[in-house]
């Protein structure tokens, strides 16, 4: 992990936003050894921790001190929900907490601190298919609120974003 790629992570804004994007996170051999393993996986699903060839983009300590840092604490929780995407065909707006759109649900009685990251193995800067989501919409109870952003990553980007948010 680059110590750099951490430090120009801004807490402020990712409360404010909803996400972050962390430039740099991976070098291209990370990435292309994570692109070559998530290859070799196909079929195999599941949990990234109990696939052998993935395990190490949980265990390596990089989105444990993304999640120490944003969250401020260093009481964080794997709660064992992770996958890889090769050619996703998923469409249309969603949040990913329990709550979606009830406003008075307990998803939504203070700060969020359920966490998804993304690991981009490939350039979405000219490119679509990678993350689509609503700026601020983690702190609002529908999925059609808030401004619309394809967020341009590159390979090697570390993405981070509240469960809360619409993607």
């Amino acid at each position: 992990m680059t110590h750099e790629a951490l430090d120009s992570l801004d807490v402020d804004s990712f409360w404010t936003l909803g996400y972050a994007i962390i430039p740099g996170m991976y070098s291209v051999e990370e990435v292309e050894r994570i692109r070559d393993e998530a290859y070799a996986s196909r079929g195999y699903g599941g949990d990234l921790l109990a696939n052998p060839h993935l395990r190490h983009v949980i265990t390596d300590g990089r989105m444990a001190a993304v999640a120490r840092k944003l969250l401020g604490t260093d009481d964080i929780f794997y709660g064992g929900d992770s996958s890889f995407t090769i050619n996703g065909t998923q469409k249309g707006f969603h949040k990913d907490n329990a709550d979606r759109v009830d406003p008075k649900a307990p998803d939504w009685e203070s700060r969020y601190t359920q966490l998804r990251f993304g690991i981009y193995c490939q350039d979405h800067t000219d490119y679509t298919g990678g993350l689509n989501l609503r700026i601020g919409s983690h702190d609002i109870a529908n999925t059609t609120d808030g401004e619309n952003l394809y967020v341009k990553t590159s390979p090697g980007d570390l993405a981070v974003w509240s469960m809360r948010i619409t993607h």
